[in-house]
Protein backbone atom coordinates (compact mmCIF):
# COMPACT_ATOMS: atom_id res chain seq x y z
CA UNK A 1 0.00 0.00 0.00
CA UNK A 2 3.37 2.37 1.02
CA UNK A 3 5.83 2.79 2.10
CA UNK A 4 6.58 3.50 6.16
CA UNK A 5 10.03 3.06 6.89
CA UNK A 6 13.21 2.76 5.70
CA UNK A 7 16.67 1.93 6.95
CA UNK A 8 20.47 1.32 5.66
CA UNK A 9 19.45 -2.66 4.61
CA UNK A 10 15.85 -2.83 4.06
CA UNK A 11 12.60 -1.13 3.06
CA UNK A 12 9.36 -1.63 5.87
CA UNK A 13 5.83 -1.66 3.51
CA UNK A 14 2.09 -0.92 5.06
CA UNK A 15 0.39 -3.67 3.07
CA UNK A 16 -2.73 -5.83 3.52
CA UNK A 17 -3.14 -9.74 3.67
CA UNK A 18 -7.07 -10.12 3.21
CA UNK A 19 -8.59 -8.10 5.74
CA UNK A 20 -5.00 -8.06 8.06
CA UNK A 21 -3.17 -4.96 7.44
CA UNK A 22 0.59 -6.28 7.67
CA UNK A 23 3.85 -5.01 7.68
CA UNK A 24 6.63 -6.16 4.78
CA UNK A 25 9.99 -5.70 5.68
CA UNK A 26 12.03 -6.43 2.45
CA UNK A 27 15.79 -6.06 1.25
CA UNK A 28 17.07 -2.96 -0.20
CA UNK A 29 17.95 -3.62 -3.32
CA UNK A 30 21.34 -2.00 -3.40
CA UNK A 31 21.85 -2.42 0.32
CA UNK A 32 25.85 -1.16 1.17
CA UNK A 33 27.74 -4.06 0.01
CA UNK A 34 29.10 -6.91 2.63
CA UNK A 35 32.70 -8.24 2.12
CA UNK A 36 32.80 -11.76 0.42
CA UNK A 37 31.95 -14.67 3.04
CA UNK A 38 30.40 -11.96 5.71
CA UNK A 39 27.78 -13.13 7.78
CA UNK A 40 28.10 -10.83 10.24
CA UNK A 41 25.47 -7.68 11.13
CA UNK A 42 26.46 -5.40 7.66
CA UNK A 43 24.96 -9.06 5.66
CA UNK A 44 21.54 -7.29 4.67
CA UNK A 45 20.45 -11.16 4.26
CA UNK A 46 21.54 -12.88 7.20
CA UNK A 47 20.25 -9.12 9.34
CA UNK A 48 16.79 -10.18 8.17
CA UNK A 49 16.94 -13.80 8.48
CA UNK A 50 18.14 -13.72 12.14
CA UNK A 51 15.35 -11.14 12.81
CA UNK A 52 12.85 -13.78 11.30
CA UNK A 53 14.39 -16.41 13.78
CA UNK A 54 14.62 -14.31 17.25
CA UNK A 55 10.95 -12.71 16.98
CA UNK A 56 9.64 -17.01 16.04
CA UNK A 57 11.37 -18.10 18.90
CA UNK A 58 9.56 -15.65 21.46
CA UNK A 59 5.72 -14.30 22.18
CA UNK A 60 5.52 -11.27 24.38
CA UNK A 61 2.80 -8.32 23.93
CA UNK A 62 5.71 -5.94 23.40
CA UNK A 63 6.96 -8.15 20.60
CA UNK A 64 6.17 -8.10 17.15
CA UNK A 65 5.10 -11.23 15.24
CA UNK A 66 6.86 -12.49 12.47
CA UNK A 67 4.30 -14.67 10.31
CA UNK A 68 6.31 -15.05 7.08
CA UNK A 69 10.20 -15.16 6.01
CA UNK A 70 11.02 -15.84 2.27
CA UNK A 71 13.04 -14.55 -0.66
CA UNK A 72 11.85 -12.80 -4.13
CA UNK A 73 14.10 -11.72 -6.71
CA UNK A 74 17.22 -12.47 -4.50
CA UNK A 75 15.78 -10.55 -2.03
CA UNK A 76 14.78 -11.66 1.62
CA UNK A 77 11.31 -10.66 3.01
CA UNK A 78 9.53 -10.47 6.46
CA UNK A 79 5.68 -10.47 6.73
CA UNK A 80 5.51 -9.26 10.13
CA UNK A 81 2.78 -7.67 12.43
CA UNK A 82 2.49 -4.09 11.42
CA UNK A 83 3.41 -2.06 14.72
CA UNK A 84 1.79 1.50 14.00
CA UNK A 85 2.17 4.68 16.37
CA UNK A 86 4.73 7.32 17.69
CA UNK A 87 8.02 6.95 18.26
CA UNK A 88 9.11 6.68 21.87
CA UNK A 89 11.68 9.19 20.76
CA UNK A 90 9.08 11.47 18.92
CA UNK A 91 7.41 11.74 22.08
CA UNK A 92 10.56 12.85 23.91
CA UNK A 93 10.92 15.84 21.59
CA UNK A 94 8.59 17.36 24.48
CA UNK A 95 10.63 16.61 27.67
CA UNK A 96 10.57 14.45 30.05
CA UNK A 97 7.67 12.05 30.78
CA UNK A 98 5.55 11.88 34.07
CA UNK A 99 6.76 9.56 36.02
CA UNK A 100 3.36 6.99 36.04
CA UNK A 101 4.24 6.83 32.22
CA UNK A 102 8.07 6.17 32.88
CA UNK A 103 6.97 3.34 35.46
CA UNK A 104 4.11 1.79 33.19
CA UNK A 105 6.95 2.14 29.95
CA UNK A 106 9.39 0.30 32.16
CA UNK A 107 7.29 -2.79 33.49
CA UNK A 108 6.41 -3.41 29.89
CA UNK A 109 9.71 -3.24 28.46
CA UNK A 110 11.15 -5.50 31.33
CA UNK A 111 8.99 -8.01 30.85
CA UNK A 112 9.79 -7.84 27.47
CA UNK A 113 13.59 -8.11 27.85
CA UNK A 114 13.51 -10.77 30.40
CA UNK A 115 11.37 -12.98 27.92
CA UNK A 116 13.55 -12.64 24.90
CA UNK A 117 16.86 -13.22 27.67
CA UNK A 118 14.83 -16.07 28.82
CA UNK A 119 15.75 -17.45 24.83
CA UNK A 120 19.31 -16.57 25.39
CA UNK A 121 18.67 -13.93 23.36
CA UNK A 122 20.20 -9.99 23.38
CA UNK A 123 18.68 -7.33 21.57
CA UNK A 124 21.66 -4.82 21.26
CA UNK A 125 19.69 -1.77 20.18
CA UNK A 126 16.98 -0.50 23.06
CA UNK A 127 16.74 3.44 22.36
CA UNK A 128 13.50 5.02 22.24
CA UNK A 129 13.65 4.97 18.24
CA UNK A 130 13.09 1.40 18.25
CA UNK A 131 10.13 1.86 20.88
CA UNK A 132 6.73 2.54 18.93
CA UNK A 133 3.62 3.55 21.11
CA UNK A 134 1.03 2.13 19.59
CA UNK A 135 -1.79 3.33 21.66
CA UNK A 136 0.09 6.68 22.28
CA UNK A 137 0.61 5.24 25.99
CA UNK A 138 3.95 4.36 27.19
CA UNK A 139 2.45 0.84 28.84
CA UNK A 140 1.10 -0.79 25.10
CA UNK A 141 4.59 -0.01 24.00
CA UNK A 142 6.59 -2.67 21.38
CA UNK A 143 9.66 -2.98 21.62
CA UNK A 144 10.78 -3.14 17.61
CA UNK A 145 14.11 -3.89 14.92
CA UNK A 146 16.06 -6.60 15.73
CA UNK A 147 18.71 -6.41 13.29
CA UNK A 148 21.35 -6.14 15.85
CA UNK A 149 19.91 -9.04 17.64
CA UNK A 150 22.02 -12.26 18.59
CA UNK A 151 22.43 -15.13 21.21
CA UNK A 152 24.30 -13.53 24.31
CA UNK A 153 28.15 -13.98 24.22
CA UNK A 154 28.35 -14.35 20.70
CA UNK A 155 31.41 -12.75 19.23
CA UNK A 156 33.31 -13.30 16.00
CA UNK A 157 36.29 -11.71 14.22
CA UNK A 158 33.66 -9.39 12.99
CA UNK A 159 32.52 -8.19 15.99
CA UNK A 160 31.93 -4.26 15.57
CA UNK A 161 30.31 -2.00 18.16
CA UNK A 162 26.79 -2.69 17.41
CA UNK A 163 24.01 -0.24 18.76
CA UNK A 164 23.27 3.37 19.07
CA UNK A 165 26.27 5.22 21.43
CA UNK A 166 23.97 7.41 23.46
CA UNK A 167 22.28 4.29 24.69
CA UNK A 168 25.32 1.68 24.80
CA UNK A 169 26.87 -0.25 27.65
CA UNK A 170 30.27 -0.20 28.31
CA UNK A 171 30.78 -3.64 27.76
CA UNK A 172 28.64 -3.74 24.44
CA UNK A 173 31.04 -0.84 23.17
CA UNK A 174 34.23 -2.43 23.92
CA UNK A 175 35.34 -0.62 26.63
CA UNK A 176 34.93 -2.92 29.12
CA UNK A 177 36.10 -6.40 28.80
CA UNK A 178 32.70 -8.46 30.04
CA UNK A 179 30.43 -10.05 27.72
CA UNK A 180 27.48 -8.86 25.90
CA UNK A 181 24.39 -10.11 27.36
CA UNK A 182 21.05 -9.29 29.10
CA UNK A 183 23.02 -6.88 31.42
CA UNK A 184 23.98 -5.06 28.45
CA UNK A 185 19.97 -4.65 26.80
CA UNK A 186 18.91 -3.53 30.79
CA UNK A 187 21.88 -0.62 30.56
CA UNK A 188 20.55 0.19 27.52
CA UNK A 189 17.25 0.53 29.18
CA UNK A 190 17.94 2.22 31.91
CA UNK A 191 19.60 5.33 29.58
CA UNK A 192 16.28 5.28 27.58
CA UNK A 193 14.33 5.36 31.09
CA UNK A 194 16.89 8.38 31.90
CA UNK A 195 16.15 10.32 29.02
CA UNK A 196 12.26 9.94 30.17
CA UNK A 197 12.78 11.34 33.37
CA UNK A 198 14.88 13.85 32.60
CA UNK A 199 14.50 14.69 29.00
CA UNK A 200 18.45 13.36 28.00
CA UNK A 201 20.08 10.69 27.87
CA UNK A 202 22.76 9.89 30.85
CA UNK A 203 25.72 11.01 28.74
CA UNK A 204 25.84 13.47 25.33
CA UNK A 205 28.22 14.82 23.27
CA UNK A 206 28.74 15.32 19.41
CA UNK A 207 32.40 12.65 19.51
CA UNK A 208 31.92 9.22 19.49
CA UNK A 209 35.13 8.83 21.15
CA UNK A 210 33.80 11.11 24.10
CA UNK A 211 30.33 9.12 24.51
CA UNK A 212 32.63 5.50 24.96
CA UNK A 213 34.74 7.26 27.73
CA UNK A 214 31.75 8.77 29.63
CA UNK A 215 29.71 5.58 29.74
CA UNK A 216 33.18 3.82 30.77
CA UNK A 217 34.87 5.76 33.40
CA UNK A 218 31.65 8.46 34.56
CA UNK A 219 29.44 8.68 36.73
CA UNK A 220 25.82 9.40 35.31
CA UNK A 221 24.28 12.51 36.42
CA UNK A 222 21.73 11.74 39.43
CA UNK A 223 18.39 12.00 37.49
CA UNK A 224 16.53 13.89 40.93
CA UNK A 225 20.13 16.53 40.02
CA UNK A 226 18.24 16.76 36.81
CA UNK A 227 14.35 17.28 37.53
CA UNK A 228 13.79 17.09 40.94
CA UNK A 229 10.42 15.80 40.21
CA UNK A 230 11.72 11.99 40.18
CA UNK A 231 11.15 10.36 42.74
CA UNK A 232 13.98 8.82 45.41
CA UNK A 233 12.95 5.26 44.16
CA UNK A 234 12.81 5.94 40.52
CA UNK A 235 16.51 7.37 40.89
CA UNK A 236 18.09 4.78 43.09
CA UNK A 237 16.18 1.93 39.75
CA UNK A 238 18.00 4.10 37.20
CA UNK A 239 21.50 4.39 38.79
CA UNK A 240 21.19 0.62 39.30
CA UNK A 241 20.48 0.34 35.58
CA UNK A 242 23.40 2.74 34.56
CA UNK A 243 26.16 1.09 37.08
CA UNK A 244 29.11 0.28 34.86
CA UNK A 245 29.84 -2.93 35.98
CA UNK A 246 27.43 -5.54 34.73
CA UNK A 247 27.35 -7.40 38.10
CA UNK A 248 26.30 -4.05 40.01
CA UNK A 249 22.92 -3.85 37.38
CA UNK A 250 20.05 -5.43 38.09
CA UNK A 251 20.59 -9.01 36.41
CA UNK A 252 17.60 -9.59 35.34
CA UNK A 253 14.64 -8.17 33.91
CA UNK A 254 12.59 -9.71 36.12
CA UNK A 255 14.38 -8.14 39.27
CA UNK A 256 13.91 -4.70 37.68
CA UNK A 257 10.34 -5.65 37.13
CA UNK A 258 9.71 -6.79 41.08
CA UNK A 259 11.06 -3.15 41.93
CA UNK A 260 9.31 -1.41 39.33
CA UNK A 261 6.13 -3.39 40.88
CA UNK A 262 6.51 -2.31 44.70
CA UNK A 263 8.42 1.37 43.69
CA UNK A 264 5.63 3.06 46.22
CA UNK A 265 6.71 0.89 48.58
CA UNK A 266 10.55 1.87 48.10
CA UNK A 267 10.03 5.25 48.34
CA UNK A 268 7.97 5.22 51.54
CA UNK A 269 11.12 4.20 52.89
CA UNK A 270 13.44 6.10 51.08
CA UNK A 271 11.86 9.22 52.17
CA UNK A 272 11.30 8.13 56.02
CA UNK A 273 15.40 7.88 55.61
CA UNK A 274 15.49 3.84 55.79
CA UNK A 275 19.53 2.98 54.22
CA UNK A 276 18.64 -0.42 54.56
CA UNK A 277 16.80 -0.07 51.31
CA UNK A 278 17.77 -2.83 49.24
CA UNK A 279 16.99 -2.82 45.33
CA UNK A 280 16.87 -5.96 43.51
CA UNK A 281 17.19 -8.22 46.65
CA UNK A 282 16.30 -11.80 44.86
CA UNK A 283 17.81 -10.73 41.16
CA UNK A 284 20.75 -12.75 40.29
CA UNK A 285 21.87 -14.18 36.71
CA UNK A 286 20.62 -17.27 35.79
CA UNK A 287 23.43 -20.20 35.46
CA UNK A 288 21.98 -22.57 33.46
CA UNK A 289 25.26 -25.07 34.68
CA UNK A 290 23.73 -25.03 38.34
CA UNK A 291 20.12 -26.08 37.22
CA UNK A 292 21.32 -29.31 34.61
CA UNK A 293 21.63 -32.24 36.15
CA UNK A 294 25.81 -33.58 36.57
CA UNK A 295 26.39 -36.94 35.00
CA UNK A 296 28.88 -39.14 35.46
CA UNK A 297 31.06 -36.89 37.22
CA UNK A 298 31.03 -38.67 40.51
CA UNK A 299 34.48 -39.48 40.81
CA UNK A 300 35.70 -35.84 40.41
CA UNK A 301 33.12 -34.40 42.45
CA UNK A 302 34.49 -37.27 45.74
CA UNK A 303 38.44 -35.26 44.70
CA UNK A 304 36.82 -32.44 45.60
CA UNK A 305 34.82 -32.77 48.20
CA UNK A 306 38.09 -34.20 49.46
CA UNK A 307 39.58 -30.98 49.30
CA UNK A 308 36.55 -29.36 51.50
CA UNK A 309 37.34 -32.10 54.09
CA UNK A 310 40.89 -31.08 54.65
CA UNK A 311 40.06 -27.31 54.80
CA UNK A 312 37.73 -27.73 57.27
CA UNK A 313 40.66 -29.45 59.23
CA UNK A 314 42.65 -26.83 58.60
CA UNK A 315 44.79 -28.46 55.83
CA UNK A 316 44.14 -25.88 53.08
CA UNK A 317 44.65 -27.41 49.28
CA UNK A 318 44.42 -26.48 45.52
CA UNK A 319 42.60 -28.47 42.84
CA UNK A 320 43.04 -27.53 39.15
CA UNK A 321 40.26 -28.79 37.34
CA UNK A 322 40.94 -28.78 33.19
CA UNK A 323 39.46 -29.56 30.16
CA UNK A 324 38.38 -28.90 27.02
CA UNK A 325 35.93 -26.30 26.32
CA UNK A 326 32.35 -27.70 27.02
CA UNK A 327 33.36 -30.66 29.14
CA UNK A 328 32.16 -29.10 31.79
CA UNK A 329 34.14 -28.28 34.09
CA UNK A 330 32.43 -24.92 36.06
CA UNK A 331 29.17 -26.98 35.80
CA UNK A 332 31.53 -29.77 38.43
CA UNK A 333 32.62 -26.69 40.74
CA UNK A 334 29.61 -25.83 41.03
CA UNK A 335 27.81 -28.47 42.07
CA UNK A 336 31.19 -28.97 44.49
CA UNK A 337 30.33 -25.22 46.07
CA UNK A 338 26.90 -25.63 46.87
CA UNK A 339 27.98 -28.32 49.21
CA UNK A 340 30.38 -26.13 50.29
CA UNK A 341 27.36 -23.51 50.89
CA UNK A 342 24.98 -26.04 52.69
CA UNK A 343 28.25 -26.60 54.87
CA UNK A 344 28.22 -23.04 55.85
CA UNK A 345 31.34 -22.57 54.28
CA UNK A 346 32.08 -19.22 52.43
CA UNK A 347 32.85 -19.28 48.68
CA UNK A 348 34.70 -16.30 46.86
CA UNK A 349 34.62 -16.16 43.20
CA UNK A 350 36.60 -14.37 40.65
CA UNK A 351 36.79 -14.96 36.82
CA UNK A 352 40.32 -14.50 35.28
CA UNK A 353 39.98 -11.82 31.89
CA UNK A 354 42.86 -12.16 29.76
CA UNK A 355 45.37 -9.57 29.06
CA UNK A 356 43.74 -7.85 31.78
CA UNK A 357 46.76 -5.11 33.38
CA UNK A 358 45.93 -4.39 36.70
CA UNK A 359 47.91 -6.91 39.63
CA UNK A 360 45.89 -9.38 40.76
CA UNK A 361 42.78 -8.61 38.90
CA UNK A 362 40.70 -11.96 39.60
CA UNK A 363 41.20 -11.38 43.96
CA UNK A 364 40.03 -8.14 43.04
CA UNK A 365 36.74 -9.50 41.45
CA UNK A 366 36.49 -12.16 44.00
CA UNK A 367 36.82 -9.55 46.71
CA UNK A 368 34.41 -7.08 45.22
CA UNK A 369 31.86 -9.76 44.78
CA UNK A 370 31.97 -10.90 47.87
CA UNK A 371 31.68 -6.79 48.62
CA UNK A 372 28.72 -6.76 46.86
CA UNK A 373 26.89 -10.12 48.59
CA UNK A 374 27.28 -7.82 51.62
CA UNK A 375 25.57 -5.01 50.59
CA UNK A 376 22.49 -6.67 49.85
CA UNK A 377 22.55 -8.29 53.75
CA UNK A 378 20.57 -6.74 56.16
CA UNK A 379 22.15 -3.44 58.25
CA UNK A 380 23.17 -4.99 61.26
CA UNK A 381 24.72 -8.00 59.27
CA UNK A 382 26.58 -6.01 56.63
CA UNK A 383 28.42 -4.13 59.59
CA UNK A 384 29.31 -7.05 61.13
CA UNK A 385 30.56 -8.12 57.68
CA UNK A 386 31.98 -4.85 57.42
CA UNK A 387 33.89 -5.19 61.00
CA UNK A 388 35.56 -8.26 60.18
CA UNK A 389 37.13 -7.24 56.36
CA UNK A 390 38.78 -4.17 59.19
CA UNK A 391 39.97 -6.99 61.39
CA UNK A 392 40.78 -9.55 58.66
CA UNK A 393 42.92 -6.09 56.74
CA UNK A 394 44.60 -5.52 60.23
CA UNK A 395 47.93 -3.24 59.82
CA UNK A 396 48.09 -3.51 55.95
CA UNK A 397 44.76 -1.97 55.31
CA UNK A 398 47.31 0.85 53.21
CA UNK A 399 48.40 -2.01 50.83
CA UNK A 400 45.25 -3.50 50.65
CA UNK A 401 43.52 -0.45 49.50
CA UNK A 402 45.23 -0.46 46.27
CA UNK A 403 43.55 -4.21 45.91
CA UNK A 404 40.19 -2.45 44.94
CA UNK A 405 38.22 0.56 45.02
CA UNK A 406 35.42 -1.18 46.53
CA UNK A 407 37.56 -2.40 49.49
CA UNK A 408 39.09 0.98 49.54
CA UNK A 409 36.28 2.60 50.73
CA UNK A 410 35.82 0.53 53.71
CA UNK A 411 39.29 0.61 54.80
CA UNK A 412 39.30 4.47 55.20
CA UNK A 413 42.13 5.61 54.53
CA UNK A 414 43.02 9.33 55.84
CA UNK A 415 41.48 12.71 54.84
CA UNK A 416 44.07 13.86 51.61
CA UNK A 417 46.06 10.91 51.50
CA UNK A 418 46.48 9.68 48.12
CA UNK A 419 45.97 5.21 47.32
CA UNK A 420 48.72 3.27 46.69
CA UNK A 421 49.41 2.50 42.92
CA UNK A 422 49.57 -1.02 42.62
CA UNK A 423 51.93 -0.85 40.07
CA UNK A 424 54.51 0.78 42.41
CA UNK A 425 53.94 -1.68 45.63
CA UNK A 426 56.32 -3.85 46.04
CA UNK A 427 54.93 -6.95 44.83
CA UNK A 428 56.42 -9.40 47.26
CA UNK A 429 54.31 -6.92 49.93
CA UNK A 430 51.29 -7.30 48.31
CA UNK A 431 50.98 -10.28 47.51
CA UNK A 432 51.98 -11.77 50.84
CA UNK A 433 49.02 -8.86 52.00
CA UNK A 434 46.79 -9.88 49.59
CA UNK A 435 46.70 -13.64 50.82
CA UNK A 436 46.71 -13.23 54.63
CA UNK A 437 43.70 -10.96 54.14
CA UNK A 438 41.77 -13.57 52.22
CA UNK A 439 42.49 -16.50 54.43
CA UNK A 440 41.44 -14.51 57.38
CA UNK A 441 38.16 -12.85 55.10
CA UNK A 442 37.42 -16.63 54.23
CA UNK A 443 37.63 -17.90 58.03
CA UNK A 444 35.79 -14.85 59.26
CA UNK A 445 33.22 -15.38 56.61
CA UNK A 446 32.28 -18.96 57.34
CA UNK A 447 28.84 -19.63 59.34
CA UNK A 448 29.54 -23.06 59.88
CA UNK A 449 30.64 -24.12 63.69
CA UNK A 450 34.37 -25.66 61.46
CA UNK A 451 34.96 -22.65 59.77
CA UNK A 452 36.21 -22.99 56.15
CA UNK A 453 35.62 -21.36 52.79
CA UNK A 454 36.75 -21.98 48.89
CA UNK A 455 38.26 -19.42 46.36
CA UNK A 456 37.37 -20.29 42.75
CA UNK A 457 39.39 -18.33 40.16
CA UNK A 458 37.65 -19.33 37.14
CA UNK A 459 39.63 -19.53 33.60
CA UNK A 460 42.89 -19.12 35.17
Amino acid sequence: MEEIGRGAYSVVYRARRGDLPVAVKLQRARAEAAPAGWSGPLDPRARLRREAAILGRVRHPALPSVWEVGEVDGRVYLVMELVEGPSLASLLIEGPLPQPDIIALGRTLAAALAELHRAGLVHRDVKPQNVVLPAAAPGAAKLVDFGFASHADTRSAEDEVTGTLLYCAPEQAGMLRRPVDARSDLYALGAVLFECATGRPPFQSQEAGELLHAHATLPPPGARDLNPAVSPALAAILARLLAKDPDDRYQTGGGLLRDLNRIEQLDALLRAGDDAVVLGGTDRAPRQSEDAPLIGRDADLAHLSEGWAQALGARGSTALVVGAPGSGKSRLVWEHLQGVRRDGGAVFHGKCIEENPFPLAVLREAVDGWRRQVRQRPRHARAAAEDALRRAAGERAPLLRALSPLLAQTLAQPTGAQPADPAALDADRFHEAAADFLVKLLASEARGERGGGVLFLDDV
